[in-house]
């Protein structure tokens, strides 16, 4: 479950998509040891890896939620919400491959983020953003 977005005065929300990135099996692995870790030092369930993300397009900004799934139960929240200026975000790039969009978010600071997003087949939301502001 996303949570609800501080917006500035007068921001408007222009496109929103729910986009996912693959997780290597490296990632997999250490987070699973120190999972077993954790939880066993602290008898405390740690947290997962996040890899869905909700892509939010503003007038004004980029928002990127990365919604995690709590162990315990498998119930969604969010986390890890980012916001970025438009000014920073450097190139918005999107490539059809069968029925999915890659994207790849590229800010000024050297950062980037790759993401997948699974096309249903009459949407084109990942295309839709690039062309909206980018």
């Amino acid at each position: 479950m996303s949570r609800e977005l501080e917006l500035e005065d007068n921001e408007i929300v222009r496109a929103s998509m729910k986009c996912y990135r693959k997780v290597s099996n490296t990632e997999l692995v250490l987070n699973f040891l120190t999972n077993m870790f954790v939880a066993s030092q602290l008898l405390v369930a740690a947290g997962e890896i996040v890899n869905e993300y909700i892509v939010t397009l503003t007038d004004k900004n980029l928002y990127l939620e990365g919604i995690y799934h709590v162990p315990l139960g498998g119930l969604s929240e969010g986390n890890n919400l980012s916001k970025i200026p438009l000014k920073n975000v450097e190139d918005f790039i999107v490539e059809e491959k069968g029925k999915e969009e890659l994207v790849t978010i590229l800010v000024s600071k050297g950062k980037n983020l790759k993401l997948i997003r699974k096309n249903n087949g009459w949407t084109n939301d990942a295309m839709k953003i690039k062309e909206l502001y980018f």
